[in-house]
């Protein structure tokens, strides 16, 4: 078996606790970067919004279920139900006039509590009954969203967004929809990378392995689950938005048809 650890021994705790602990790791991550940034460069227009455009969001949203799934290990069923409820809370935000940093925010945090109150009940029950109660909230937002016109738009759930824009700027060339996929991803990459690096992190781990054990430590299970629940929902709720903002409309931005509104359908 190839481990590419093998044969390094740390001495220290500063030494165990680098971000990258072999140098080949860092340059890999290193090319990767490059090679990100030099996408729209090497590929062609279809390709990089059809492709790696969604593939970059759909990525941020992964690690956040990561977070609480792979972290924390509790099973979410209804990571989607998260990501719906980040989307359309962002783009009613944007459409009564919000800057889209302010909705993008609006539409993280308004996941982040939906998905934090559905884990107040669900973390009472463990296991397949924690897996059928997430995947109620995905029935649940299914039933809501297709039912109540004045927040999908109606039975076919869509909805008419304003035009994607960041820093009083509107983004409407396919690369710069690629590049706020591509910043996202990398922010959320980077904060997965340093979260086994903190206390928060340990004690994710702790609970993931033993919840009584970890308790026993002074670890508080039952609030590190909810952070976790909490956490992770943010980065649903935004990457949800993003993926509505940058990949599910139509028309096309740069398309010959006028940009100012866009209409996407989610669920």
């Amino acid at each position: 078996m190839f481990y590419r650890l093998s044969g390094i021994h740390h001495t220290s705790y500063v030494s165990d606790s680098r971000l990258y602990k072999i140098p080949a790791d860092r340059n890999l991550a290193l090319f990767f970067l490059a090679l990100g940034l030099a996408a729209p460069f090497l590929v062609g227009s279809l390709y990089l919004n059809s492709y790696m455009l969604p593939w970059l969001v759909w990525t941020a949203a992964a690690l956040g279920l990561n977070l609480v799934t792979g972290w924390a290990g509790q099973l979410h069923l209804g990571y989607a139900a998260v990501m719906a409820v980040g989307a359309y809370s962002a783009v009613h935000a944007a459409r009564y006039g919000l800057p889209w940093e302010f909705a993008l925010l609006i539409g993280g945090i308004s996941a982040s509590v939906i998905g934090s109150l559905f884990a107040f009940a669900a973390l009472r029950v463990k296991g397949l009954y924690l897996a059928l109660t997430t995947l109620a909230m995905q029935f649940v937002m299914d039933w809501v969203l297709t039912h109540s016109p004045a927040i999908s738009g109606g039975s076919h759930a869509s909805l008419q967004a304003p035009t994607f824009a960041l820093l009083g700027q509107r983004i409407t060339s396919d690369t710069g929809l690629y590049y706020v996929a591509f910043g996202w991803c990398l922010l959320v990459t980077i904060f997965m990378l340093n979260l086994r690096r903190t206390g928060l992190g340990r004690a994710l781990v702790a609970v993931r392995e033993k919840d009584y054990a970890a308790a026993i430590l002074g670890v508080n299970s039952f609030y590190y689950k909810i952070v976790a629940f909490a956490t992770s929902s943010f980065i649903g709720g935004v990457s949800g938005a993003i993926l509505v903002a940058t990949f599910f409309f139509w028309p096309r931005p740069n398309s010959s048809r006028s940009p100012c509104r866009s209409r996407f359908w989610l669920w």
